[in-house]
């Protein structure tokens, strides 16, 4: 046990002690635990599908506004026609239904930030592998381990998350009281807005909206829209390149994966998660010569994100092209984000490629730790945990490198290069 904040913290590797009122405590099982962050979030679950008039600018009409999800949210401006600005998961468009520009409009950003964004945090939190809980007298918080913020308390008040911090203390998320039936609240992202929300019932659920933000005329519940609606102009032409991207990519029939892709890489040049994609279909292809291009154009279009510096490390280390500059790219990505597993597992890889074991084992080390916490898949484990065995294994440590392997072998029994080291070690 360890205590944070003086509150004791009690992690669910079987069972644990939750006090009630009056500090009548009972058992809770991990099931139990999950079943409770399951009603937490699920207080303020969103609406399925709402529209609503909102005045972009005080001396406009109101223009139409309609959400399906949390991922697609669509303003129609005003007049005949008036302007259509649309974000589809992550895509964005602006234009008519014919013509347009891929491309986010000021309106747009600041619409999604206020009513799909804190939507998007509570759910990806409520997806996060629960660690524990914290206890203190009557009141409790959740304790969860998320890939992109860290370690994460969940504070609960009258069953909903009534305050978020992260590790650092910062204070992610807060449930402030209001008189009305609605709720209001702040949301800080690290490098993203500081928000202040005022959360809204509908008939279905809760829709968000900025406290201070544009004027919203009122709001409904709706049936869901057809997707179609959500795909306009060119955003329309490039989802359907990706709709035939993927199923082509699952029926195995890689040329026309190929050709879908490209298409859309037409119709977006400059998205990076597009010759990411591209590098990955190469790869497994074999064409190791056309991932490090896609790869590489990837990296060049925005070479201060950390994946992107970490998907073209970890070719350059693993195929043997460039390891050292493979290292480089890699150091870069775990300096932005040191707690990922991902990056680390390249960089302890590309120490190890280079003949710097000491660092390799130490770095492997640590991303087979965060894997675990983090609940990563099998899959995934047992690359690092092969990686840590053959970085031992040429250390001499060959008894722990043997069972690293194994364990490899036990998570993913179609992972070759660990049976190929077990063999080895005999």
């Amino acid at each position: 046990m360890t205590r944070r904040r003086g509150w004791l913290v009690i992690f669910l590797s079987f069972s644990l002690v939750l006090p009630g009122s009056r500090a009548l405590a009972q058992e809770l099982s991990l099931e139990a635990a999950e079943q409770l962050r399951a009603q937490v979030f699920q207080a303020l679950e969103p609406a399925p599908a709402w529209e609503g008039w909102v005045r972009l600018a005080p001396d406009q009409e109101p223009a139409r506004v309609t959400a399906l999800g949390l991922r697609r949210l669509r303003i129609d401006g005003p007049g005949e026609p008036g302007p259509i600005h649309v974000w589809n998961e992550g895509w964005t468009y602006v234009g008519s239904e014919r013509e347009g520009w891929l491309g986010p409009s000021p309106a747009l950003v600041t619409l999604y930030q206020s009513t799909l964004l804190p939507f998007l945090f509570l759910d990806q939190l409520a997806r996060a592998p629960l660690v524990g809980v914290t206890v203190e007298g009557a009141g409790w918080a959740l304790e969860l381990q998320d890939r992109e913020l860290g370690r994460v308390w969940v504070e609960v008040e009258g069953a909903r998350p009534a305050r978020i911090w992260a590790e650092d203390e910062t204070v992610l998320w807060e449930l402030e009281p209001a008189p009305e039936a609605a709720l209001h609240a702040s949301l800080h992202l690290p490098g993203g807005p500081h928000l202040r929300l005022v959360l809204e019932p509908l008939e279905t659920g809760w829709v968000s909206r900025a406290a201070d933000g544009p004027e919203w005329v009122g709001r409904r519940a709706v049936d869901p829209p057809e997707e179609a609606f959500f795909r306009p102009g060119r955003l329309g032409q490039l989802l359907a390149a990706l709709d035939r991207y993927e199923a082509a990519s699952a029926e195995g029939q890689r040329a026309e994966a190929r050709r879908a892709l490209r298409e859309a890489i037409r119709l977006a040049p400059n998205r990076t998660a597009l010759y990411t994609e591209l590098g990955v279909l190469e790869l497994r292809a074999g064409n190791w010569q056309g991932a490090l291009a896609a790869f590489d154009q990837a990296f060049q279009l925005d070479p201060d994100d950390p994946l992107l510096a970490n998907n073209l490390a970890y070719l350059l280390i693993d195929t043997g092209l460039d390891p050292h500059r493979g290292v480089a790219l890699a150091r870069q990505a775990v300096e932005r984000r040191p707690d990922e597993p991902a990056f680390l597992d390249t960089l302890g890889w590309g120490y190890t490629v280079t003949g710097q074991l000491e660092q390799g084992a130490a770095a492997l080390a640590r991303a087979r730790e965060l894997a675990a916490s983090l609940g990563m898949a099998p899959a995934v484990q047992a690359e690092i945990l092969y990686h840590l065995a053959e970085t031992l294994a040429r250390m001499g440590r060959t008894d722990e490198a043997a069972d690293l392997a194994q364990e490899a072998v036990r998570l993913d029994p179609e992972l070759e290069p660990a049976r190929e080291l077990l063999e080895r070690l005999g």
